[in-house]
């Protein structure tokens, strides 16, 4: 099974968010997957607006083959809401592409606050069989309709 593992023994996290594992299967020992350091800045944002498209670049660890449906964006777990896919600039990730350790692709994520407040959400890449590759933590303020920003 690619990515998979035999018996994982050891995981470890490294200084720039990559996630080791050491498998009890002969030399195995992998680089799962690797989430940025610092999340993306959308900046204060009034309910009822919505933010300028930050493009996510996610780096391939290994070579990977994404799926029809290779990104989720979610907020506070529920997709559709605050957060959401927005225009991806180039090099954008695209479905179906089998990209090589090193390749790096885009995907463009927007904000649109509903309710006022910190608002949370995460951004994942994911392979052909619906696993996550990598996952952004997404945060940003909200601010009430017509207050300055």
């Amino acid at each position: 099974m690619q990515g998979g593992f035999h018996t994982p023994i050891f995981l470890a996290v490294g200084l720039h968010g990559e996630i080791y594992v050491a498998d009890n299967a002969p030399s195995v020992y992998s680089v799962v997957k690797t989430v940025m350091v610092d999340p993306p800045n959308f900046g204060s944002v009034n309910v009822g607006s919505t933010s300028a498209t930050i493009q996510i670049p996610f780096t391939f660890d290994s070579e990977t083959t994404l799926g029809d449906t290779f990104v989720s964006v979610l907020s506070q777990g529920a997709s559709g809401q605050e957060f959401s896919r927005g225009q991806s600039s180039d090099p954008y990730c695209q479905a179906n592409q089998t990209y090589e350790t090193g390749d790096t692709c885009l995907i463009g994520v927007q904000f649109a606050p509903q309710h006022p407040g910190l608002r949370l959400g995460v951004a994942e890449l994911l392979d052909a069989n619906g696993n996550i590759l990598a996952s952004v933590p997404l945060a940003a303020p909200a601010l009430p309709p017509n207050s300055p920003t």
